[in-house]
């Protein structure tokens, strides 16, 4: 049975908020930059952290497969909230190359087919462009990206990379003065210089890891540990001197690499601290919003996120009857997360994770200056809500069939517009799927038997071990 979806109407896009406040109407050029494109060398800047695993997984098909589905979806999920922006996605960082023509020629149709769900007027103008060099932008655009990287560096800018990279940042969220839980900074004492660097002798930097990890050998249960730059990862809860030699275990191999990283370039930027804060129990929000060009908050929803067995984003829900009330009640923190991303100058999406403890206390414990997992369930609420849908649920998911199997094998919810497919990427040569998606239900019991049924198809084992 072919689904045929309804036209999937948003209540604003990214294209409408970045014109609100804005005097001058001009609009940036979204530009996406999948993982596996970024490149990493003795002069790169701007460093990021996968999260620790105990182990490495053997490097098959599948699960080189399964690593770059993942990476190919990323850019989907984020333009679908994009509206009528121009979109550029890098699809290589070499000049030529076929695979990367091949892979876009299949992204481009899996847009396409994603994107017809909207209105038109609702629609990306995407462009896929083989490398960061020459990358097609308007008279006067400035490019806005979800994290920076260097080989975009000599493009301009909405807004100066070094500071994006600092708000980004663990560390920088620790020191930024914001209501966070109290939190001590731990940084590499050794300095980069050439060749014969402190960073380039392994007994240092074995030495310094050594040195860094004392901090988490006497700090106070519980508490949290963060890497500096781990956008949904390298977050570790630590509740008991068991779990304390674990993660220094963990930690000692992973840090020393991480100092290896340390440059002349990069240093002052901090890519290699460890960020230690006090635990506190409470219960945790998702806050969507986007801080316009004059620094006011626009609420865009109120969520609860979804984290697997190893900690990893695995999606988030919505309850729309709730969102006014929920919006008045964390007022007061996103005024002040969107007073302090004002003064650094930036404007645009951003999620905030809220905790507050039993005295009513908030604290903010993560700041995500980018499109985040659930910005769009914020933008959704019309399109359930006249259609007696008051929840939603955004999940990300691997499967061993193609889109078009399981639009069939879900026609019904589709057609009835309770599944909205916002990405997919499918590999063929081992028959897996990886696809984000959004289910809306009138109650919680609803939309968690709708997930199940979903999950019947849905490749489990995988999410398990692919880190990407």
């Amino acid at each position: 049975m072919k689904a045929t979806s309804p036209t999937v109407v948003l209540d604003t896009t990214l294209h409408d908020l970045y014109r609100v406040d804005n005097e001058s109407g001009h609009q940036p050029t979204l530009v996406c930059v999948p993982s596996h494109v970024y490149q990493r060398g003795p002069l790169t800047k701007f460093i990021y952290h996968a999260e620790l695993k105990p182990s490495q997984p053997a490097a098959t098909a599948t699960y080189e497969a399964a690593v770059m589905l993942r990476l190919r979806a990323t850019p989907q999920r984020r333009l679908f909230a994009a509206g009528r922006m121009p979109v550029v996605i890098l699809t290589s960082s070499e000049r030529e190359s076929g695979t990367a023509h091949d892979v876009a020629s299949k992204d481009a149709a899996s847009i396409q087919r994603s994107t017809s769900l909207l209105p038109r007027d609702q629609r990306p103008d995407v462009t896929f462009w083989p490398g960061p060099e020459d990358v097609p932008l308007k008279p006067g655009s400035e490019i806005a990206v979800s994290r920076p990287t260097d080989c975009l560096s000599h493009l301009p800018h909405l807004i100066d990379p070094e500071v994006h990279y600092e708000i980004l940042s663990k560390r920088g969220l620790a020191r930024s003065g914001l209501p966070t839980p109290p939190s001590t900074v731990v940084d590499t004492l050794l300095r980069p210089g050439g060749d014969d660097g402190e960073m380039r002798d392994p007994a240092k930097t074995s030495a310094e890891a050594a040195r860094m990890l004392r901090a988490v050998d006497t700090y106070k249960l519980p508490f949290v540990v963060k890497l500096p730059q781990s956008a949904g990862k390298g977050t570790f809860v630590v509740t008991s001197d068991t779990e304390r030699a674990r993660l220094t275990e963990m930690l000692r191999p992973q840090l020393q690499q991480m100092l290896e990283q340390v440059t002349e370039a990069n240093h002052r930027l901090h890519p290699c601290s460890l960020v230690l804060q006090d635990y506190i129990a409470g219960k945790v929000v998702a806050l969507s919003l986007f801080v316009t060009r004059k620094g006011r908050p626009i609420f865009v929803g109120c969520c609860k996120q979804k984290f697997n067995g190893d900690g990893r984003w695995a999606g988030g829900s919505i309850s729309y009857p709730e969102q006014a009330e929920l919006r008045q009640l964390y007022a007061g923190s996103m005024e002040k997360a969107a007073l302090f991303l004002h003064q650094k100058e930036y404007y645009g999406p951003a999620g905030i994770d809220v905790i507050t403890n039993a005295a009513g206390e908030q604290y903010i414990i993560d700041l995500n200056v980018r499109i985040t997992g659930t910005f769009i369930l914020g933008l959704v609420a019309g399109h359930f809500t006249k259609r007696g849908l008051d929840r939603a649920m955004v999940e990300v998911a691997y499967f061993s069939c193609s889109r078009t199997a399981f639009e069939e094998a879900f026609a019904h919810g589709i057609q009835d517009g309770r599944i909205i497919i916002t990405a997919w990427a499918y590999d063929e040569s081992v028959s897996l799927s990886f696809g984000a998606f959004i289910i809306g239900g009138s109650t919680a019991g609803e939309i968690k038997w709708q997930l199940m049924q979903v999950q019947n198809h849905a490749v489990l084992r995988l999410d398990t071990f692919v880190k990407c």
